[in-house]
C-alpha cells in the first residue's frame, strides 16, 4: 500500500531539477554531435575545441559526479579505533574535481577506442565520436541519479564564487615540493594530451588521408556480412554483393567504381591478366567520414575457375584508357567459379 509520504516523496523526485553542471554535460555533448554533423558547422573549426571538450573532460567529469555526489564539507571523518578501513571520501575538493575529471577522461577514452577496435566499426570518426557520446551520457545520468540520492543540503552543486576563491586557496597551498611535483605532472599531462588530440584532430596528415573498400553481402534479414560470396555460378547466372567505400580522405571526394571481369593466369606469386571485359561503371560523391555503400548484380561470360571480378575504385574521375588494378586508387576483387 502506497502512503502518503511515498507518494509525497514521488513528487518531489518528479520536480528534482536535473544539477545544472550535469546538464551542461547534455548540453555540451548534443553541441559537439551537432558541430561535427551539421552541414553548416561541420566546416567551421567550432568542432575542434568543442572536440577536445569531449574527448578530455566531459567523461572523466560524469564518472567523477558519479563517484562523488557530495559536497566537500560533508565528509565524515571520523574513524574507528579497532578498524583501520580504507575507503573514498565523501567527497573531493574543487580543484581535485577539475583534475581527476581530466585523469579520468584521458583514461577512459583510450579504453572506449580499444573496445571499439574490437568491432567491426573500428576506430573511426563517426563510431569513436558516438561511442564517447553515448559513454558520457549513459555514466551522466547514473551521476544524475547518485546526486538526487543525496540528501539535497548535502548535494555537491558549483558554488561559482567560492568554488573559484577555494581553487585559488589550493593552488597557493601547494607549498611542499611533493604535492608541487603531483600538480605539475598532472597538469603536464592534460597539456600533452590536449596538444595530442588537437593535432591529430586540426594538423593536417596526409598519410591518415584513405578511403576503406570492402565486399560484403546480405542475409535474409538485412544483415551484412563478409561471407557467403557467389563464388560458384553457371553461365547465364548473376551474383550478388554489396561494396561499401568509406572516406577517409579528408575531403569530399567523387567515387567512380569500374567493375570488371578478367580471366587470370597464376605462375607461383605471379598473377598475368589474360582476358579483360568491362562490366558496369558508376560514381558517387561522398563526403569526408561518410560511407556510400551500393548493391552491384554482376554477370559474369568468362567460363572457368580462374575468372574474377574486381572492382576498380577511382577518385574524382582520373581513370585511363585501361582501368587495371595497378592504376586504380583501390580494389577488391572476388573469384568465382563459371560453369558452362
Amino acid at each position: 500500500m502506497r502512503t502518503a509520504g511515498s507518494d509525497d516523496q514521488s513528487r518531489s523526485d518528479a520536480r528534482r531539477p536535473i544539477p545544472v553542471d550535469l546538464a551542461g554535460v547534455v548540453v555540451l555533448t548534443i553541441a559537439v554531435n551537432v558541430a561535427v554533423f551539421a552541414p553548416i558547422l561541420r566546416e567551421t573549426p567550432l568542432r575542434i575545441p568543442l572536440g577536445l571538450v569531449l574527448l578530455l573532460f566531459l567523461p572523466g567529469y560524469a564518472a567523477i559526479a558519479a563517484v562523488f555526489p557530495e559536497r566537500v564539507d560533508t565528509t565524515d571523518e571520523s574513524t574507528s579505533d579497532t578498524l583501520s578501513v580504507v575507503t573514498l571520501p565523501a567527497s573531493i575538493t574543487p580543484l581535485e574535481r577539475i583534475v581527476f575529471s581530466f585523469g579520468a577522461s584521458i583514461a577512459l577514452v583510450p579504453l572506449i577506442g580499444l573496445l571499439l577496435d574490437a568491432t567491426p566499426w573500428g576506430i573511426r570518426l563517426v563510431p569513436m565520436l558516438l561511442a564517447v557520446s553515448v559513454s558520457t551520457l549513459a555514466v551522466t545520468g547514473l551521476a544524475i541519479g547518485r546526486r538526487w540520492s543525496v540528501p539535497e543540503a548535502n548535494r555537491f552543486r558549483i558554488p561559482y564564487g567560492s568554488w573559484m576563491a577555494a581553487m585559488r586557496a589550493e593552488l597557493r597551498a601547494f607549498d611542499r615540493a611533493r604535492d608541487g611535483l603531483v600538480l605539475f605532472v598532472l597538469v603536464g599531462a592534460v597539456i600533452f594530451a590536449s596538444g595530442s588530440v588537437a593535432y591529430a584532430v586540426a594538423g593536417p596528415s596526409q598519410s591518415g588521408q584513405y578511403s576503406s573498400v570492402t565486399l560484403a553481402t546480405e542475409t535474409g534479414d538485412g544483415e551484412l556480412v563478409t561471407e557467403e560470396y557467389p563464388t560458384d555460378l553457371e553461365r547465364g547466372e548473376s551474383g550478388e554483393v554489396v561494396l561499401s567505400i568509406d572516406n577517409d580522405e579528408q575531403e569530399t571526394v567523387t567515387y567512380t567504381v569500374v567493375a570488371v571481369e578478367q580471366r587470370v593466369t597464376s605462375n607461383g606469386d605471379e598473377i598475368t591478366v589474360q582476358e579483360q571485359r568491362e562490366l558496369e561503371r558508376f560514381e558517387e560523391r561522398v563526403e569526408h567520414g561518410q560511407t556510400w555503400t551500393r548493391t552491384h548484380e554482376f554477370e559474369p561470360t568468362m567460363a572457368g575457375q580462374d575468372t574474377r571480378i574486381v572492382w576498380l575504385v577511382y577518385l574524382d574521375g582520373s581513370i585511363p584508357n585501361e582501368p587495371s588494378t595497378a592504376n586504380a586508387a583501390y580494389h577488391v576483387q572476388l573469384t568465382v567459379d563459371v560453369t558452362e
